[in-house]
């Protein structure tokens, strides 16, 4: 849990290592929509938010099939770089 600003957000943190980004994409879009009812019932004002670096989403989740998925589902993403452990994106910036 933390705060960006004065909004209360909830990260959930992927490094998508494995050998399949799409497997580890469907498992992450899961678990971001069951916390993000979870969060609507115990924390309304959190909003929740998909932690990615940012290599994996310019390689992969502007492609259709990604980009897609994560509009349909409405997912808020924090793009980061692991390396250097800090934020480079919000998408969408908190409001």
């Amino acid at each position: 849990m933390a705060q960006k600003d004065s909004v209360q957000i909830a990260i959930e943190v992927k490094s998508f290592s494995a050998a399949s980004v799409v497997y580890e994409f469907h498992q992450a879009i899961g678990q971001y929509i069951h916390y993000r009812m979870v969060l609507r019932q115990i924390q309304p004002d959190r909003k929740p938010y998909l932690a990615v670096p940012s290599e994996i989403y310019q390689r992969f989740f502007q492609t259709p099939f990604f980009h897609d998925s994560l509009e349909e589902n409405q997912v808020r993403l924090l793009l980061v770089d692991p390396d250097l452990e800090e934020v480079k994106q919000w998408i969408p910036e908190p409001l």
